[in-house]
């Protein structure tokens, strides 16, 4: 790394943490943070910030959007853009994190980090071919995956490691006609970490790991069109708007966020489960389906905690005025427990009127959410079969990546 960047990284988060300082004493606001009491439980933090549906962050050089009808304003307004070299700053610190390697989502991006109008095609391409019945048709080969990785565990042992990981990964493999899932895992893991742009090591490892990735589906993409030709990626591969690099951050999209999102979502199922003892019954008695036991899941404890967007043009949102260049962080876990529109928004309820963001909204609203609701139902189907009466071993330690939520590890014990 260069003196610069030696130097550049620490200046920033000299900066960052006074602002951070200048945010909850001036302006009752606050950024991401990573102290044990808010990786247990950041909601309070939101609910403490809740002075509006949108707060200004001098630390997050723009807004934090915590209303439910904030959110969903700013996922429908064309001025916000998913695009992070749409933001000059943001863009100037990921580069000098990334120690001159290509950021990850951002030179190479995929459908999640394109506007309109390179978006809209890709989009519907995408669209046209994971379709709900093609997800439909794979429940007999998540289940059998289920049912095997159930079968194999010996408990005490890791949930997450044992379940809740291996499933996801595997699904998108088959799905994708590649192998060497463990390897796909672990680089789906470290690209998490791109957004975390004060800490250096940190994004030149996501990048080094989508560099990795990106170079294994190349190597593989003719085989995979080869073996199975009738798969989405295939077809998208034929599709004359679509270019190979897409094809490819295609992929790479469905490896990781399809796997980080579900395998985060199995596990906080299962959190859940332990500690609302009620809940569980219903769901082993049948009288609690395993739709809206996930949906509730998905509110109140949703994988992707939030996630960013950039003014590219001025806009209004919620009232406020919001300045090109600034950065806007929507907070999906706190809309979802917005007081003005869930009664008893801290609580467990399934079957409730509105529903969930955790999917996002608009353009952007995740094309794999039928497929990640679809694994969490079977993973969860399994365990309980095979055990009805499981307990955790406590206390329970949660991930400390502020965008997304899940335990690290989950042992059953019996």
């Amino acid at each position: 790394m260069s003196l610069t960047r030696r130097i550049g990284i620490p200046i920033v988060k000299g900066i960052v943490w006074t602002l951070r300082r200048v945010d909850h004493y001036f302006l009752g606001s606050s950024a991401l943070r990573a102290d044990d009491d808010f990786r247990r439980d950041p909601y309070p933090s939101f609910e403490a910030i809740r002075h509006a549906p949108i707060v200004r962050s001098l630390a997050n050089r723009g807004w934090i959007i915590l209303g439910y009808e904030a959110v969903q304003e700013a996922l429908r307004d064309t001025n916000l853009s998913n695009d992070l070299n749409n933001n000059p700053f943001y863009l100037r610190v990921a580069r000098a994190a990334s120690g001159g390697r290509p950021i990850p989502f951002v030179d190479n991006p995929p459908l999640l980090n394109l506007d309109p109008p390179a978006h809209t095609p890709l989009r519907r391409a995408i669209s046209q071919r994971l379709t709900r019945g093609f997800v439909d048709a794979l429940t007999p080969q998540i289940e059998d995956s289920a049912r095997a990785l159930v079968s194999r565990m010996v408990p005490p042992c890791d949930l997450i490691e044992t379940v809740a990981e291996p499933l996801p990964v595997q699904v998108i493999a088959d799905i994708l006609g590649v192998h060497n899932t463990d390897q796909l895992a672990q680089w789906s893991h470290r690209m998490t970490n791109a957004l975390r742009i004060a800490e250096a090591d940190q994004v030149q490892d996501a990048a080094d790991a989508e560099a990795s990735m990106r170079c294994f589906v190349a190597k593989q993409l003719p085989d995979m069109l080869k073996i199975n030709p009738e798969s989405p990626i295939s077809q998208l591969a034929q599709d004359p708007e679509v270019q190979e690099r897409d094809v490819i951050s295609t992929c790479v999209l469905l490896l990781t966020a399809g796997h980080e999102t579900t395998t985060r979502l199995i596990a906080n199922t299962i959190y859940i489960l332990h500690h609302q003892r009620s809940v569980r019954e219903a769901v082993v008695s049948g009288n609690l389906s395993l739709d809206n036991l996930i949906d509730e899941v998905l509110r109140l404890e949703p994988p992707v905690q939030m996630t960013l967007r950039f003014v590219r043009r001025s806009t209004t949102i919620a009232g406020r005025s919001l300045k090109p260049g600034q950065l806007v962080l929507i907070n999906f876990a706190a809309a979802n427990r917005d007081p003005a529109v869930f009664d008893n928004a801290d609580r467990f309820e399934p079957g409730r009127n509105r529903p969930h963001l955790s999917f996002g909204y608009g353009i952007h609203l995740c094309l794999g959410a039928a497929l990640a609701k679809l694994e969490a139902r079977i993973a969860i189907k399994e365990l309980l079969v095979a055990y009805p009466d499981f307990e955790l071993h406590e206390p329970i330690s949660w991930g400390n990546n502020q965008f997304f939520r899940g335990p690290e590890t989950l042992t059953i014990l019996t």
